[in-house]
């Protein structure tokens, strides 16, 4: 096809007649000879090619769609018989008729989904462990299907026990065990009651056996747990036996042939490698008798670090005793200075011992805490005067205690069920009976240590020492020979009252009060005061006429105080509280000196 096929019948007409015309006026014009313009041509417009007719769009077919599953929830592990909740949400065009859960295993089982709450929902369970392939399936109204495809692993079910160890599935898998092999050594721990140290005890299983010497450590963490010590020592026990049972082992059963007291001590000192190695070192001794002591008294071990001077000591105690008591002295100086400074003043260590050795070391591993029993070194050092007194004689008795006994033991205060006691006695003064009665030094005051009277004035340099001594050790004797002097009175074993208060009159001057009727000091002064209605006064005794009683009146910080016989009275504010303490009906009361000779004399004004 060529351009003017495109021309419309009209414009072809048109142009002919142009030319036509042309033609004609051509051919006039020459014929006349008249010049002839030339023509005047219209520029043709581009013909462009008409739009194609778009094709109709064509009419929609008829499709149906089938469901969809738009979510759901199925776990992937169960146990078997294990009754679990399975959701599914599915739409549909046309609507759902139903939702159904398909597992597959050995067998099908097949349950249709309730709807509720905008979804499906089945209670489910499995009969028997392995792996179940599973479908969630939809239906429509049409017939029309779809389903996803899904795992599910099934376990044992939780009570039942494939490993034949005695625990449920469910328990082991609670404690974090092997489904596989047997847990015995955990199984017998939880029988005797020790599931706080399951963890422990799970790598003696991991061989699916129980040894001879599981059993063993299992059965000795048992009697640990039973003691009479506390919780924290019992399991710091337990972990160290559970984590090395033959080193524990060795050295609790050769404790234990010792004597139950031993083991006991040691565990409460805590086993571990520091003591094993310990144990070790006293078994190469040549001297058995002496490491059998040492061991029995935990001799170099307390602090729980063996150094070579104290293995020197060991080794040869005599040689090493004056150096190591050195040793230990200076320890306990760079802790306590005032306490270091009292164990140098005291008597027993004139000649060190090895007692001394084993108490002083007691002592260097308690420092730091500055109280034994419930009761602080500053308040056993404030009891008596300390600028006067010898030596502090509650420190005395603390070393006492500690040639017996270890901290350990004095902190449970044994002197509160050992010894019974009346009213409300301080806790230092049940310390201090306690020890002057249960101590192999003291025995009760039957050893030496109370045979010379100027070793005994010294000891009883306060009140309370003075009335605890004739409490136990006088007894009241009607003595002519009144205010007979202290040491008549300590070899007699007794007295009348003025011979009571001539004895804690004495003692008192000799430890550091003061005697001066009460008009310079106000405290640490002291007198003998005696209070009667009628009575003829001598120099050196009392005629009693009719009623009368004899005290030792002292003062501390400004309040009266009274040795009546073996107890304190007081405090009172006043001489006269205290005089009336002494005798209620007094008409004239009396001081008097260490010689007996009358200071002061006052009578009640009425």
């Amino acid at each position: 096809m060529y351009w003017r096929d495109y021309i419309p019948t009209s414009w072809k007409k048109a142009l002919i007649s142009g030319a036509l015309a042309g033609t004609v006026g051509l051919s006039v014009a020459c014929a006349k000879h008249e010049p002839v313009p030339p023509p005047i041509i219209t520029p043709t417009p581009p013909i462009t090619a008409p739009a194609p007719t778009p094709a109709p769009s064509p009419v929609p077919i008829p499709v149906d769609n089938p469901p969809q599953i738009l979510s759901y929830d199925m776990p992937q592990e169960v146990n078997a018989g294990q009754e679990f909740l399975g959701t599914a949400t599915a739409t549909d065009d046309y609507g759902i008729e139903r939702v159904y859960v398909v597992f597959r295993n050995s067998e099908k089982l097949e349950t249709t989904m309730e709807k509720a709450d905008g979804e499906y929902k089945a209670s489910l369970k499995l009969p028997s462990k392995g792996e179940y392939w599973y479908s969630i399936g939809a239906t429509d109204t049409k017939g029309q299907e779809a389903s996803i495809e899904e795992k599910i692993t099934v376990f044992p079910a939780l009570d039942s026990d494939e490993n034949a160890d005695g625990l449920t599935w469910e328990l082991e898998e609670k404690l974090g065990l092997s489904h596989d092999k047997p847990n015995l050594n955990v199984a017998y721990a939880l029988s005797k009651n020790l599931s706080d140290y399951v963890e422990l005890i799970k790598p003696m299983d991991a061989d699916g056996i129980q040894q001879e010497k599981e059993r063993l450590a299992i059965d000795t963490a048992l009697e640990i747990s039973q003691l009479n010590i506390s919780d924290d020592l019992k399991r710091n026990n337990i972990i160290y036996l559970l984590s090395k049972p033959s080193e524990f082992l060795d050295a609790y059963n050769s404790l234990k042939l010792v004597s139950d007291n031993t083991l006991k001590d040691y565990l409460e000192l805590g086993i571990d490698d520091n003591l094993i190695d310990y144990l070790s070192f006293l078994s190469t001794l040549t001297n058995k008798e002496f490491a059998d002591y040492a061991l029995k008294n935990k001799l170099c071990i307390q602090d729980k670090n063996l150094t070579e001077l104290e293995k020197n000591s060991l080794k040869d105690p005599e040689k090493y005793k004056q150096q190591i008591f050195e040793y230990n002295l200076s320890e306990i100086n760079k802790i306590n200075p005032e306490l270091a400074n009292e164990l140098m003043k005291l008597p027993d260590f004139g000649t060190v011992d090895i007692k001394d050795v084993e108490a002083l070391e007691d002592i260097t591993a308690f420092a730091p805490y500055e109280s034994v029993g419930g009761i602080t070194l500053d308040s056993m050092f404030n009891e008596g005067i300390k600028e006067k007194r010898k030596f502090c004689t509650l420190v005395q008795t603390l070393v006492w205690g500690l040639y017996d006994y270890d901290k350990r033991y004095l902190d449970k205060k044994p002197w509160d069920i050992e010894i019974r006691w009346t009213g409300n006695p301080s806790d230092l003064l049940k310390f201090l009976k306690w020890v002057w009665v249960k101590s192999s030094e003291s025995n009760n005051f039957a050893s030496d240590r109370w045979k010379d009277f100027n070793e005994v004035a010294d000891r009883l340099n306060s009140p309370m020492f003075i009335a605890t001594y004739t409490r136990d050790n006088f007894s009241y004797i009607a003595d002519p020979y009144i205010f007979q002097p202290a040491e008549r009175s300590f070899k007699i074993k007794g007295g009348a009252c003025s011979d009571y208060s001539m004895f804690g009159l004495e003692l008192l001057l000799r430890n550091g009060y003061e005697y001066n009727n009460f008009e310079t000091h106000n405290n640490n002064a002291a007198v003998i005061l005696t209070a009667y209605e009628k009575a003829t006064s001598f120099e050196h005794s009392l005629q009693i006429e009719s009623g009368g009683h004899a005290t030792t009146l002292y003062v501390n910080d400004g309040l009266f105080y009274l040795i009546n016989f073996s107890t304190i009275n007081g405090p009172f504010n006043t001489i006269e509280e205290a005089v009336t303490r002494t005798y209620r009906n007094w008409e004239t009361y009396e001081f008097r000196d260490i010689n007996a000779r009358v200071t002061k004399k006052v009578k009640r004004i009425e």
